[in-house]
């Protein structure tokens, strides 16, 4: 007994030994620590050593006011581009108000325009409405489908694309793109209206239209619009129109996306698809050699006519196309 005793206790002390000396290496421990802070105060946060952090290529924040990203603010701001545009042509054309007034009214309508950002809001709008939909996807696609992609060693096809908002169709690969818009974002976009481009005919084998037609001022430079880019392409060649359907189901004038159709195949198409979603309408048209001007002028009348009444409707736009007679 004597001897378990003696035994435990010089365990006991043992013990009690080593746990000083752990907390005097503990203690010389933290103070060289607080030495090495203070020399370097970056080199120890709370005691713990600091983290290596990995280089990143990231590019630096932009400076730049940021994108429209939410596609309500940018229905809103192609709402009032439209709107606005579309009174300062009125109020141009309209014959029955003296020079002050028309003045007055001109400027104060480009004041508002300029105030809502103008153009460059309404191409910042464009990008967010169409990013749900990708108009270049869908044109390479229903090329490539229609077999317009040559193999290798072949000519390219040469597409014309109006209104271009980005590069997407101009940096394809397999295509030979003019790309032009009225107020270019782009060194390899055009800056020209399209009115004032040169007329070739029968150069293209597509021309595509995105969110062009809406914009243009009056019904007879929507139709003239129609006639020029039949004019472009190519016997066979695919002309691709996309537009709201806020300016085919929402109208005095346009009696649904049916009438819209039949009055493109009148100026010398045969229609070969559509694509809907919620708010925008995409077709695809290829010129044949026939034109039906008498159709035409029932469908696409100048002065535009009402086609769909309704006592309690009330329309979101006043969407009109008019042709004037002559030889196509």
């Amino acid at each position: 007994m004597s001897f378990l005793f003696l035994s435990h206790l010089k365990l006991k002390r043992f013990l009690k030994k080593k746990k000083k000396k752990k907390k005097k290496n503990i203690n010389i421990v933290n103070i060289n620590m607080k030495r090495s802070a203070a020399a370097n105060p970056k080199s120890l946060q709370h005691g713990k050593k600091k983290k290596k952090r990995r280089k990143t290529n990231r590019a630096p924040p932009s400076l730049a006011p940021p994108v429209m990203k939410s596609r309500r603010v940018a229905r809103k701001a192609t709402t009032t581009f439209h709107r606005l545009t579309h009174e300062i042509d009125r109020v141009r054309s309209d014959e029955t108000l003296d020079v002050d007034t028309k003045t007055t009214m001109l400027d104060d309508l480009k004041q508002q325009l300029e105030d809502s950002g103008g153009r460059k809001t309404y191409q910042d709008a464009s990008i967010v409405n169409t990013s749900m939909f990708r108009t270049s996807k869908y044109v390479t696609s229903t090329l490539t489908r229609l077999g317009i992609r040559k193999g290798s060693g072949q000519p390219l096809p040469k597409l014309l694309e109006v209104g271009a908002i980005n590069v997407q169709l101009l940096t394809t690969k397999w295509l030979s793109v003019d790309a032009l818009d009225i107020q270019s974002r782009h060194p390899k976009i055009q800056q020209m209206n399209f009115f004032d481009f040169p007329m070739e005919e029968n150069k293209y084998d597509a021309v595509v239209c995105s969110m062009v037609i809406n914009c243009v001022p009056t019904p007879l430079l929507r139709g003239q619009l129609l006639v020029d880019c039949r004019k472009h392409l190519k016997l066979g060649g695919h002309y691709f129109i996309m537009l709201p359907l806020l300016c085919l189901n929402s109208t005095p004038h346009v009696a649904g996306k049916e009438q819209f159709r039949r009055g493109v195949e009148s100026l010398g198409f045969q229609f070969v698809e559509e694509k809907l979603t919620k708010k925008v309408a995409l077709f695809c048209f290829e010129k044949i050699d026939v034109v039906r001007q008498d159709r035409v002028q029932m469908i696409f009348p100048n002065p535009p006519r009402i086609v769909v009444r309704g006592k309690y409707k009330k329309f979101a736009s006043d969407f009109a196309i008019s042709l004037v007679r002559k030889e196509q």
